[in-house]
């Protein structure tokens, strides 16, 4: 009897070892996955702040009235790939006097990785927007939209 009611303890520990482990597993990823997710919303906010300083810094009467080959798209790259994602190419797509936009070449599922808007109108200060399409690894495989505009209101000195 005692050997019985051993091996029945044995096979109930090693099926409630299995559950655990696995509802442990998925516990796990969703937490890295939160993680994840954060550490780029956040990253996209800082990123958003930097630009909006850096360009508050060249000015808003030149920010939306310089040629597409200026040093302007170098440095949005540069930001770009040490906040959000490396080889992140971008490129012109509407300039005007009041506002400009910038958009990544790259796409997944048919949208921009990355998308920039530059409002230079009459405000005193130069007002960014970035939408950045956050491809996660468990949770948001498909795709989800992250937003952010600049927090902080840098005008020029």
């Amino acid at each position: 009897m005692n050997k019985r009611f051993s091996q029945t303890k044995r096979a109930q520990s090693i099926v409630e070892f299995c559950l655990v482990f696995v509802i442990a597993s998925i516990f796990m990823f969703f937490i890295v996955e939160c993680a994840f997710y954060y550490r780029t919303f956040f990253s996209l906010q800082t990123f958003t702040d930097e630009i909006s300083a850096n360009l508050s810094a060249i000015g808003r009467f030149n920010v939306c009235k310089t040629p597409p080959d200026s040093e302007i798209l170098p440095m949005l790259e540069a930001r770009a790939s040490k906040y959000l994602e490396n080889n992140l190419n971008l490129r012109y797509i509407n300039t005007s006097d009041t506002s400009l936009k910038i958009e990544s070449t790259s796409t997944y599922l048919g949208k921009k990785r990355l998308v920039i808007f530059v409002n230079c109108a009459a405000a005193p200060e130069i007002r960014v927007k970035s939408n950045y399409l956050y491809e996660g690894m468990f949770l948001f495989k498909l795709g989800q939209t992250m937003t952010s505009i600049s927090s902080v209101q840098t005008p020029k000195f």
